[in-house]
């Protein structure tokens, strides 16, 4: 096998991996039309290693099918020379159906564009097949495109399944609602730490998260980093005076920390008249903050409505400690509830989910760009189904949320509408540049920023190096 130019080739190892059903046959084939005997992989077993695999050429393709009664889904196939280092792999990554005429060729590493593809027909096949498999929905008008039903090809696999399903039952979330109700309402906010002792760990910001620091911080490395942007000047709904404020900024006035572009700003008044469970209210604030002298981004002012009519209070640090620190857990509130339904599921998840049906319904498993996607979609679809059952009617989005399966949904699709774009949003140097906060010196400590953007260079790298390989010049991307 490979390289090899004995006339006898020298016995290989096959490794497959699969998920269940009846046997599977493979037949290799090298670039010079030699053809291996047909060899049986049992249902049983992952690995065989047959002494019949005699090619002098490098190997051209797999010819894989299956005899079993029902589909059997094959993940890869890997042939290793036991005398030799070169190794095939062949990324099948399909359900293959019993029956004349449902053989699959599958290349080594499988990756190729379309015009390149020595089985276009083959190609064609899979993608009507793939098109009728993923059909659209959406959760609600106004919110992204998602898959509808679970097509085979989304579902859990089973190692995963299991994983998900004994994380998900040790977290014992029932136990915890159970202790809450008995214990009536918390008086005393020493006493959430006692919840802890069912055992989930204490988080370290127990210790410190009333302090306006870690307040500041919460904007720059907590649950949605991307909110804070730089204040160039008031706004007409936010207010702020300088005569409130200078007591908070001592010898900086407002006007001079905007120019050195000191003053940062949150803005939640999208939120403005959500639907929330029992008529109750969800803020929707607007929270200013200044880089002090160490560099900490500091927390000058909190209003939880939009004030047009210059009518709203404005709360302060100067203010009474437990009036502001309430102020601030209500600040808290509305952004984890932004957070819940727009920046962990809808701009991320539900969003992704979108880019997994279109890439289902028009790329096959084997064009570049579905290769670089692929790790990104792995048991996406169906955890993101175990999150719509959360929002079923009287589920835990309504049995434990302020803003319940309604508010959720309303969240969601006022992000959707004017929140979130692919070339903005979706791009994190352009956000970075958009909301004003890319200079690192003016905002010191932006540790969501000065983190992910290597990533994010590395990946960009990545899948420009490999898009280059298969495209070559621009003019192949017009195709």
């Amino acid at each position: 096998m490979g390289n090899n130019s004995s006339s006898t080739g020298p016995t290989c190892q096959i490794i497959t991996e699969k998920e269940r059903g009846g046997p599977i046959f493979i037949v290799l084939e090298d670039i010079a039309g030699n053809r291996t005997e047909t060899i049986k992989l049992s249902a049983s077993k992952s690995s065989v290693t047959p002494s019949n695999v005699q090619l002098r050429e490098k190997v051209k393709e797999l010819e894989i099918w299956s005899e079993g009664k029902g589909d059997t889904f094959v993940d890869t196939v890997k042939i290793s020379s036991l005398s030799d280092v070169e190794l095939y792999t062949f990324p099948v990554q399909r359900w293959l159906k019993p029956g004349p005429g449902k053989r699959l060729f599958i290349p080594p590493f499988n990756c190729c564009l379309p015009q390149n593809d020595p089985h276009p027909g083959q190609r064609r096949r899979e993608l009507n097949d793939k098109k009728k498999d993923f059909q659209m929905t959406s959760l609600a008008d106004g919110c992204p495109v998602q898959v509808a039903g679970s097509p085979r090809q989304a579902m859990w696999a089973q190692e995963y399944k299991k994983t998900y399903f004994n994380i998900r039952d040790r977290c014992k979330s029932d136990e915890l609602l159970l202790r809450l109700t008995q214990w009536g309402q918390v008086k005393q906010l020493s006493h959430f730490a006692d919840l802890y002792e069912l055992g989930f760990k204490v988080p370290q910001g127990i210790e410190n998260w009333w302090f306006d620091k870690m307040f500041g911080q919460q904007r720059l490395q907590g649950l949605v980093p991307n909110l804070i942007k730089l204040c160039k000047e008031i706004p007409a709904s936010l207010n702020v005076t300088e005569e409130m404020v200078k007591d908070v900024l001592k010898d900086v006035s407002l006007k001079q920390a905007i120019q050195d572009k000191r003053l940062y700003l949150t803005d939640l008044t999208m939120l403005k008249g959500v639907k929330c469970i029992d008529g109750n209210v969800l803020c929707a604030p607007m929270a200013l903050f200044f880089v002090d002298d160490e560099g900490d981004l500091m927390p000058i002012a909190i209003q939880l409505f939009p004030d047009e009519l210059k009518a709203v209070q404005v709360f302060l640090p100067t203010d009474p400690p437990y009036t502001w620190l309430l102020v601030k857990m209500w600040y808290n509130l509305a952004e984890a509830s932004w957070h819940l339904a727009c920046a962990n599921f809808g701009f991320s998840r539900l969003a992704m989910e979108s880019v997994a049906l279109c890439a289902h319904r028009n790329l096959s498993v084997s064009h570049p760009v579905s290769r670089l996607l692929a790790p990104h979609f792995n048991q996406l679809i169906p955890a993101n189904r175990e999150t719509l059952r959360m929002l079923d009617p009287g589920q835990w989005m309504d049995e434990t949320t302020r803003i319940g399966r309604d508010g959720f949904i309303d969240i969601l699709q006022r992000g959707w509408k004017s929140h979130w774009r692919m070339n903005v949003e979706g791009n994190l140097p352009r956000d970075l540049e958009n909301r004003e906060v890319d200079d690192t010196t003016a905002l010191p400590n932006y540790h969501y920023r000065d983190d992910a953007l290597p990533i994010w260079y590395a990946i960009e790298k990545y899948t420009r190096s490999v898009l280059k390989a298969h495209y070559g010049k621009i003019k192949l991307l017009r195709r």
